[in-house]
């Protein structure tokens, strides 16, 4: 069984309880379903600051294990553009 961290600020969420962690297995890497969303409802494609998503895709703490998301129902509000909204086709795998 594997235990993800919704609380993301939690710190050290992941690390052991013997390193006076949490002892969560994964943390949710909200800042990138969050960076989408900005750049999604913000920036023409060309505009896009390339350095700036890699940096948001990486930036986490060391050593702790993340789930890295592009949307969930956090992010969906009304008046505000969601992933599944936009003129993107989204590939889905069936189980």
């Amino acid at each position: 069984m594997l235990v993800v961290s919704l609380p993301s600020f939690l710190f050290p969420a992941c690390r052991p309880t013997a390193e006076g962690g949490v002892g969560f297995d994964y943390r949710l890497q909200m800042a990138i379903a969050d960076k989408w969303i900005e750049i999604l409802g913000k920036y023409r494609d060309q505009d896009w600051d390339m350095g700036n998503i890699i940096h948001t895709l990486t930036n986490r703490r060391y050593a702790e294990p993340c789930v890295g998301y592009a949307e969930s129902h956090d992010q969906v509000r009304p008046n505000h553009l969601a992933i599944n909204q936009s003129p993107f086709i989204v590939l889905r795998t069936q189980q």
